[in-house]
């Protein structure tokens, strides 16, 4: 513990212990003077996330989660029960046909197929290791029915993603060699 944290313990103590008002607004003062100002509740910037954020939430962005009312535009995104139309936009010229498409798609579903994707892709790795150990002449029928099912998934997935406007990347083993 600091001195000023001793010297704040002390005051505080002092002045619940003091019934005289005139020192009770003394001791206040100098209890306000060495009281070092609180943090700020909200930190503006990059990267924040507010409110009920679950693991789901997109991680490393801007997320203020809570209940708003707004008449006029909203600049950026906005999720959430709409009566309207939700416009995804970062400025006030119309949406492209992608930020437009965008809207069709939630935070919580682009997060349930980027989890999808990364399942079957984990899936694939253990199948196309099992096809190495077997090769390709003993590998039984199983393990090669499995290869196809999870890079049809992962091409399905990647699909509805870049419907949605979102970037996917290619996996070096989304695809069968030619």
């Amino acid at each position: 513990m600091s001195t000023t944290d001793r010297q704040l313990a002390d005051l505080l103590a002092l002045r619940e212990a003091t019934t005289d008002p005139a020192q009770r607004a003394a001791l206040d003062t100098v209890i306000a003077a060495l009281t070092p100002p609180a943090p700020p509740l909200v930190s503006l910037g990059t990267g924040n996330q507010m409110g009920n954020v679950q693991i789901r939430d997109v991680v490393g962005r801007d997320l203020i989660k809570g209940t708003t009312e707004v008449s006029g535009t909203v600049h950026g995104a906005a999720v959430g029960v709409n009566l309207g139309t939700i416009v995804y936009s970062s400025n006030s010229a119309a949406p492209t046909p992608a930020e437009a498409q965008m809207g069709a798609a939630t935070a919580e579903q682009l997060a349930a197929q980027h989890e999808r994707l990364a399942i079957h892709r984990a899936t694939l790795a253990t199948l196309l290791n099992q096809q190495g150990t077997f090769g390709s002449a003993y590998t039984p029928p199983v393990v090669v029915t499995g290869i196809r099912e999870a890079r049809e998934a992962i091409r399905r997935i990647k699909a509805t993603l870049r419907s949605w406007g979102a970037a996917v990347n290619d996996g070096p083993d989304d695809l069968r060699d030619a």
